[in-house]
């Protein structure tokens, strides 16, 4: 019989560590781990609703306090009585944390998946109990352990890497190319907020359009930042030039309008939209932040430059609209890479493994 995992995150919406549970959820289904999963707010859409579809258990839990959702988490452990209660993203591991205890769950296991302190006191003291009351801690990258070691003071020992995963038959590259016929365009897949430097951004693409007036810009993503990016492009006069398409599903087809991706990070963990970006055959220009120096090799898979860097971004980038041949050479190896070390299967096992292996050790 399966054992059962419970798999708790904040929100089911679009984001990055919400596409990795689905992923993970729909690869467990059917094998050693039946999983089930807690959403602790409203927010369903659209994760929440097809792994329904898909018949794996979703529990909604609502509650308009920190104390309530706990309880409805307690109560609903409770009830299922999982083997493993898995944790994604630091407000999840907190809650998790919690409700394990009162429910009386021996194995939890937390996550960590970006370079993030949270500024309040209670916060952190609270992610640094769950990660030393873990019985293992999933970091998507050496650099997010290495960091949660030094400031949350999570036990090294217990971190385990295991690297986001990317579906590669869903994100290939153009066998006919990305476009002879339209404009260079120069793109990002992103939540617009003070994360994701929408700011740097718009200042490259102000910088790209002195030198080349023909590029156009595409921003696909929702966020608090994005009423301020739309002022801002207008601002710099640019906004004939950059289409900001807010939150969209088919993000396979709006990278097959892309001649290069853009990642402008402040900071990151193992960024997912980076990932199926290379996995589509994109060149990519991304700031040296995270694990993106885990991903990519610079001048050769892809161009890593400072954080804040707008001029290397847009020197980048020319280079890659300039020189074709030099910017396929460059995508086929981001393909390569992805596909050797970020598949999607090789992360479900990877954590199938680790439930195991913290079970076995819960026992003896």
């Amino acid at each position: 019989m399966a054992k059962r995992v419970a798999l708790v995150i904040g929100q089911l919406g679009y984001g990055g560590a919400e596409g990795q549970l689905f992923h993970l959820a729909v690869g467990l289904a059917g094998g050693p781990y039946a999983p089930v999963v807690y959403c602790l707010s409203d927010r369903m859409e659209p994760y929440g609703r097809w792994l329904e579809g898909l018949g794996i258990p979703v529990r909604q839990l609502g509650g308009s306090s920190d104390a309530g959702r706990t309880l409805a988490l307690t109560r609903s452990l409770r009830a299922d009585a999982p083997d493993v209660v898995h944790s994604f993203l630091y407000i999840a591991n907190r809650y998790a944390f919690l409700a394990s205890k009162l429910a009386g769950m021996r194995t939890l296991i937390t996550s960590a998946r970006n370079c993030k302190r949270e500024a309040q006191l209670t916060h952190w003291l609270l992610d640094r109990a769950a990660f030393r009351a873990s019985a293992a801690i999933v970091c998507n990258s050496a650099t997010v352990a290495e960091y949660i070691a030094r400031v949350y003071g999570a036990p090294p020992e217990r971190a385990t890497v295991i690297y986001n995963g990317v579906d590669l038959d869903r994100f290939q590259p153009q066998l006919n190319g990305n476009g002879a016929h339209r404009p260079p365009t120069i793109g990002a897949i992103s939540r617009v907020t003070a994360q994701k430097n929408p700011g740097l951004f718009l200042a490259a693409a102000a910088a790209l359009l002195e030198r080349r007036p023909e590029c156009r810009f595409v921003v696909a993503g929702d966020g608090d930042g994005l009423a301020g990016a739309k002022q801002e492009a207008a601002r710099l006069g640019i906004a004939h030039a950059v289409n900001f398409l807010g939150a969209r599903s088919d993000v396979r087809e709006v990278l097959r309008q892309l001649d290069v991706f853009w990642l402008t990070s402040r900071w990151e963990g193992t960024p997912n939209a980076l990932l199926e970006a290379m996995a589509n055959g994109l060149p990519v220009v991304a700031t040296d932040v995270g694990a993106c120096r885990e991903v990519i090799e610079d001048g050769v898979s892809g161009f890593l430059v400072r954080s804040g860097d707008r001029d290397a971004l847009v020197e980048r980038t020319e280079r890659l609209l300039t020189d074709r041949p030099m910017a396929a050479r460059v995508a086929a190896r981001a393909r390569e890479e992805v596909a050797t070390r970020f598949a999607l299967d090789r992360m479900v096992r990877a954590t199938a493994d680790l439930y195991t292996d913290c079970l076995a050790r819960t026992v003896h």
